[in-house]
């Protein structure tokens, strides 16, 4: 994600928006490095613990509890916008609501940065096929509940109007180990319209 700050520098940006934020690991550092930023996630208490990060980092950003599938902000917002690891929680239908919420804050030529898991994913060889392209996986854990897979074709179907600047299937494993989990990492442009 830092990698990214020289293309939003090139490009002028000052408004980010962190979806799915966490703890504010993203948000904060994207503060402070002089951004504007606002950070949404679905956990009040993810949030809470993202506040405490930033005060004590003494750094400003806004953050607020809302779901990826219906953002309290208002259309183009954003010059970029951040998703990582974030909005394959649930099925297509979510996964197409997150995205068009997405497109609805960022403002055209804007860049949003994400990920997706991929078919080529470790879990796939245990998990359950409940809806098309969405797994479950079994037990009690944060996989038992769906997640949605793709390959790249689909990636780019699910992003009508946007323009992939960098996408690559990495494994986003344990180092330079190899443990099979492999996650579409993308940079992507929003369409001038």
């Amino acid at each position: 994600m830092l990698a990214t700050v020289a293309l939003l520098r090139a490009r002028n940006a000052r408004t980010i928006l962190d979806l799915g934020t966490g703890l504010g690991r993203h948000a904060v550092a994207l503060a402070g490095e002089g951004f504007e930023v606002a950070a949404v996630d679905a956990s009040p208490s993810g949030i809470e613990e993202a506040r405490r990060v930033a005060r004590a980092a003494g750094v400003d950003a806004e953050f607020a509890v809302c779901s990826f599938v219906d953002l309290p902000f208002g259309p183009s917002r954003f010059d970029y916008v951040l998703a990582w690891n974030v909005i394959y929680h649930g099925d297509r239908t979510s996964v197409r609501r997150a995205i068009g919420e997405i497109d609805r804050v960022l403002v055209p030529g804007g860049i949003y940065q994400g990920t997706m898991l991929s078919r080529r994913h470790a879990d796939l060889e245990v998990a359950s096929e409940i809806s098309p392209g969405t797994y479950v996986q079994p037990g009690e854990d944060e996989r038992s509940h769906p997640h949605f897979y793709c390959d790249a074709r689909e990636l780019l179907e699910l992003h009508p109007g946007f323009e992939p600047l960098e996408l690559r299937d990495r494994d986003q494993g344990d180092g330079d180990r190899v443990v099979n989990e492999w996650h579409w990492e993308f940079v992507l442009e929003k369409a001038a319209r």
